[in-house]
């Protein structure tokens, strides 16, 4: 046997027969008439009064009628108010705003479920500086800012120059540094792509 099944069974010294009855003819579940014996003893009985009216009975529901008790405030009505719930407080249902005609409404960009969230920046890619190049005697037209990229791309001014092919070199030599092979990216083995 369980304690609580035990401590349960022994609460009942304090419950009254008619209590003591209906668990023994098992019309009353024992967890019920153990929360029932803390009642007074009228009460207990009107609470089965109650229950043979109809009234669904619940630990919770006794324990409702407990506090009530506590507060000298349990009589009949109170006891049939609790056993249909009316004590509990209903939840607060806050009534929807009234939807507002069309020319007033303001045009945001929808932000529920079906909206994707914005993307922060990512830390690893730093915003352009720009850097301004100082102006030199030999250089007759003025310099530009621009990103600090060394291969930024040149002035809309100027045609872009054109780049000779790198020459082909032999990679069977051992001593040839790998830097120096045509095709390969920062001395990689990998090919650059076209």
């Amino acid at each position: 046997m369980k304690v609580s099944k035990l401590n349960r069974i022994i609460r009942l010294s304090e419950a009254t027969k008619d209590v003591c009855d209906r668990v023994d003819d098992n019309s009353l579940p024992l967890s019920i008439a153990s929360a029932i014996s803390f009642l007074k003893p009228d009460n207990q009985d009107e609470v089965l009064h109650l229950s043979d009216l109809g009234y669904k009975i619940t630990t919770e529901r006794v324990e409702r009628m407990k506090k009530t008790e506590k507060a000298g405030k349990l009589s009949e009505q109170a006891m049939r108010d609790i056993l249909e719930d009316k004590d509990l407080v209903p939840k607060q249902t806050t009534p929807s705003p009234a939807p507002q005609p069309p020319a007033q409404q303001q045009t945001t960009p929808p932000s529920g479920p079906s909206a994707p969230p914005p993307i922060p920046p990512s830390p690893d890619v730093k915003p352009e500086q720009t850097v301004e190049t100082p102006v030199s005697s030999n250089n007759p037209e003025p310099s530009v800012p621009g990103p600090a990229s060394p291969s930024s791309p040149p002035a809309p001014d100027k045609p872009p120059e054109e780049k000779p092919p790198p020459s082909r070199v032999s990679r069977s030599g051992p001593n040839t540094p790998r830097s120096s092979w045509p095709g390969t990216v920062c001395g990689s083995i990998f090919p650059m792509c076209p």
